[in-house]
């Protein structure tokens, strides 16, 4: 659970108290392109992986890149609203050979009755602020 503290605190000419908290969260990856840095200085290889069936599972996923190398995080995305899997994921692996291993084994496989679409993830493009 993340740590609290509150910095502050004064009273204002009306009387009322103000407070200012902060939250500590925990160090998120940094992500440059298609890897990822984590907090402990690790870099990892981060795959997109498309034309997913909604039937597939995480651990499916993971036993399918293990294959091919040490898999750090299997990430499913699913729609806000629904709940639903969206139809692709992204796998993080060790280091960049396993990374294109796994690429060209499993780009175009089948995975219930769907051709997988494996490579390195791309950035997220900017959206304008709303």
């Amino acid at each position: 659970m993340p740590d609290r503290f509150s910095i502050g605190s004064r009273k204002t000419e009306a009387g009322a108290r103000w407070a200012l908290n902060f939250v500590l969260l925990p160090n998120r990856p940094r992500t440059v392109h298609n890897q990822t840095v984590t907090d402990r200085g690790n870099v990892v290889k981060n795959l997109f992986v498309g034309n997913l069936g909604p039937e597939v599972t995480h651990e499916e996923l993971r036993r399918l890149f293990e294959a091919y190398g040490q898999v750090v995080q299997v990430h499913i995305i699913v729609d806000r609203g629904t709940g639903l899997p969206r139809g692709f994921a992204f796998v993080e692996m060790t280091n960049d050979a396993e990374a294109e291993k796994a690429i060209k084994a499993l780009n175009g496989s089948m995975l219930s009755d769907r051709a997988l679409d494996v490579d390195y993830a791309r950035p997220r493009p900017e959206r304008p602020a709303a």
